[in-house]
């Protein structure tokens, strides 16, 4: 189901991988939810999860009349997922081809948005360039589309 968030095949390498960064005390190590692989085994992908129910921006405007900042959640899984893929680049990009892996944070549902928060999540999201950020409620109208077609009931 999570490998069509990504534009090419992928395989899943491992759930909950350690991606780097333990102290010599053997502390502080990272876990991505889950670490791909593409087919041509030549990049990898790191996919964070998030749950439904974290917000995507905070509920009142930061500035009047309708520009609203990214929730605390959103901008901490952004966050998290750039120090994921630097720690992973940095201690096993030598030893594994990993030219810029991709990463994904499924975070929560966009539905919850109304029309002035929409278009600032949108904007937000536009501008990531090294996160792409999907909603459950996207992936789950994704997974729908893809079953019609595969049942014949989408033309």
């Amino acid at each position: 189901m999570l490998t069509h968030l990504f534009p090419y095949q992928v395989i899943l390498k491992k759930g909950k991988a350690y991606v780097g960064g333990k102290t010599i005390e053997n502390e502080e190590g990272r876990i991505v939810d889950f670490l791909f692989e593409n087919n041509l085994s030549d990049n990898f992908a790191l996919l964070e999860i998030k749950t439904h129910r974290k917000d995507l921006l905070k509920a009142t405007t930061y500035r009047k009349p309708d520009v609203y900042s990214s929730s605390d959640e959103l901008s901490g899984g952004i966050n998290q997922c750039l120090d994921q893929k630097d720690t992973f680049i940095k201690d096993f990009g030598k030893e594994n081809k990993s030219y810029d892996p991709k990463c994904i944070l499924v975070i929560g549902l966009k539905s919850s948005l109304n029309k002035h928060q929409a278009k600032c999540f949108e904007l937000l999201r536009a501008n990531q360039k090294n996160i792409d950020i999907v909603t459950f409620d996207e992936l789950l109208s994704k997974l729908d589309g893809l079953f019609k077609v595969i049942t014949g009931q989408f033309k």
